[in-house]
């Protein structure tokens, strides 16, 4: 219930109207405004605590002025943890769209046709499917600030303008993939890399190698740990491994070839890692060196798809690749399975490089 005081002024008598919200007996919200009429001040009052009363009402306010790269902020610092770290490329994804002119909207009131507009200046520069993503990755921190801190921002704008951007393509899934390299460009890449001297030189090769006949990824391959070989079985415990809705420890059989890799590797006092080396700057000379030798659209990550379409080429099923490549769900397997009705043959029997 509205409090209407009145006190003396030089002008005359001046009306203050006062609003509370309670809940559970407690003030959530106090709010007061002026008037030079009793009439008018008991006419704002009752209006405002019709307003107030509205669903949402209290939250928006006590949350007001939030922006988008706030929540996104709030999203990275709160899931992006040591036990659960976001993926390379999603990290990115995040700080980069904190820099972006989207985050300076207020989160509250952010509305479809402002994000349609953000899209579309995207796809200027980048194509639809990393555009997607960054409607992917806003939806995800505002869905978990509303869960977990009540703020009621509204993912329902970013469902809709989804919607409306993947009917008109303006946005659209990733294609599927199958570059593969190619003998003469991975005989390239290892002259280039192999030889070179000095303490701070990554044996870029030798990760090139292991790369191809593991089908680890760029990350995995810089946290393997010597303690986390397992002689007997020929296999590796892969910490953490990215599977679609978590991560989690993942023992994986090591081909003949990569775990040979794997045994000529120096062991280093104090380090125990096998290959002791940052993942951004592995992918970084492996970028550069593909266009000083002028590879076109080939990327690290293509190795572990290289991986997989070669073991189902030597004959290999679906149960033993799995055991390779460490996928939970042979489903996603099944793309490659095409290969066996080729004949088995070994794209790299004989080759120079295969260890």
């Amino acid at each position: 219930m509205a409090t209407i005081v009145s006190r003396k002024v030089k002008s005359g008598i001046r009306y203050r109207a006062l609003v509370r919200i309670q809940r559970d007996g407690a003030n959530v919200y106090t709010e007061s405004k002026t008037f030079g009429k009793k009439k008018q001040a008991e006419l704002w009052a009752a209006g405002r605590e019709i307003e107030l009363e509205e669903p949402g009402a209290i939250d928006r306010l006590t949350h007001g002025g939030v922006t988008v790269g706030r929540v996104l902020e709030i999203y990275e610092s709160e899931f992006n943890t040591e036990r659960n770290p976001f993926g390379r490329s999603k990290l990115d994804a995040v700080k980069a769209l904190q820099k972006m002119d989207v985050a300076k909207l207020n989160a509250l009131t952010l509305t479809t046709q402002q994000l349609i507009k953000h899209i579309q200046r995207r796809v200027l520069s980048v194509d639809g499917s990393t555009a997607q993503n960054d409607l992917v990755w806003l939806r995800a921190a505002f869905k978990s600030i509303r869960q977990t801190h009540g703020m009621p921002v509204d993912e329902g704008v970013i469902n809709d303008a989804s919607d409306i951007l993947r009917r008109e393509k303006v946005v659209h899934s990733s294609t599927r993939r199958d570059r593969r390299p190619s003998i003469a460009e991975l005989d390239s890449l290892l002259g280039h890399f192999h030889g070179r001297e000095g303490r701070a030189v990554i044996p870029v090769d030798e990760v090139i190698l292991f790369a191809v006949f593991s089908s680890r990824r760029q990350s995995e391959i810089c946290e393997i740990m010597w303690d986390d070989l397992d002689d007997r079985r020929q296999s590796v415990l892969v910490r953490l491994m990215k599977h679609p809705r978590k991560k989690i420890d993942t023992w994986v059989y090591l081909p003949d070839e990569a775990w040979t890799v794997i045994q000529r590797q120096p062991r280093v006092d104090g380090e125990p890692r096998i290959f002791p080396f940052a993942g951004k700057s592995i992918g970084s000379a492996f970028t550069r060196a593909c266009k000083l030798l002028s590879i076109k659209d080939l990327r690290f990550h293509d190795l572990r798809h290289e991986c997989a379409s070669w073991s189902f080429e030597t004959g290999l099923d679906v149960v033993r690749v799995a055991r390779i490549t460490g996928h939970k769900s042979w489903e996603s397997l099944r793309r490659y399975t095409h290969l066996q009705d080729q004949g088995s043959f070994d794209k790299y029997e004989g080759w120079e490089w295969r260890p």
